[in-house]
């Protein structure tokens, strides 16, 4: 394959604004797919670009990036990012309602948790900006996340249990007090930790 047709291919790619490393594999199947094509159907580059694009079509369609995004993205990278902020959610709950069960168990231990948690926050802050991982702008696209938009949902729900669902069952109203602050933490530490090894998560 010559440099123009590679050349040919990139930029093909370049306008389905893919992350890096996903644009680094989908480029690499684009060329071996091609490839295969030309030498098993003894066909022009042209025809065999064109069956590629076919047979990626609904993978690289671009798609509504989140309920709670602007942004739209091609339905590979959605399908990668949805799967890693399933996995956020999960992780961040479990702790969260661990954190709760500690703080009603344990109501010392509260104070603890969040100031722990507000510390590791700010180091990934301060390591983000200091090795240049992270732009003022990514910072602000960050802060309305849509899975920090779904925390805000949380704490409306978590008001609501405590407040009206709570005493009605006779049940103290303390209870799942800190879990949108702590849940809120948690997901924004994850957040910066993949965007300190380069792992998209911004949408």
């Amino acid at each position: 394959m010559r440099q123009e047709e590679i050349l040919q291919i990139e930029q093909y790619l370049k306008k389905r604004k893919l992350s890096s490393q996903l644009y680094d594999e989908v480029l690499d199947h684009f060329i071996i797919q091609i490839s295969e094509n030309m030498d098993c159907e003894d066909i022009s580059f042209q025809k065999a670009f064109y069956q590629v694009q076919l047979d990626w079509a609904y993978e690289l369609e671009m798609v509504k990036a989140d309920i709670f995004s602007f942004r739209k993205i091609t339905r590979l990278e959605k399908n990668t990012l949805q799967l890693r902020f399933r996995n956020i959610l999960i992780s961040s709950l479990l702790i969260s309602i661990l954190a709760e069960w500690m703080s009603v168990r344990f109501p010392d231990t509260q104070f603890y948790v969040q100031i722990a948690l507000l510390l590791t926050l700010t180091g990934f802050l301060i390591f983000n900006f200091a090795f240049r991982k992270m732009k003022f702008s990514d910072y602000i696209q960050l802060s309305f996340h849509p899975l920090l938009i779904r925390n805000i949902v949380l704490i409306f729900l978590c008001i609501g249990t405590r407040f009206f669902i709570l005493p009605y069952l006779g049940v103290s109203k303390n209870l799942f007090g800190h879990i949108p602050m702590v849940f809120g933490l948690i997901v924004q530490i994850q957040l910066l930790y993949f965007n300190s090894k380069k792992i998209n998560v911004l949408i």
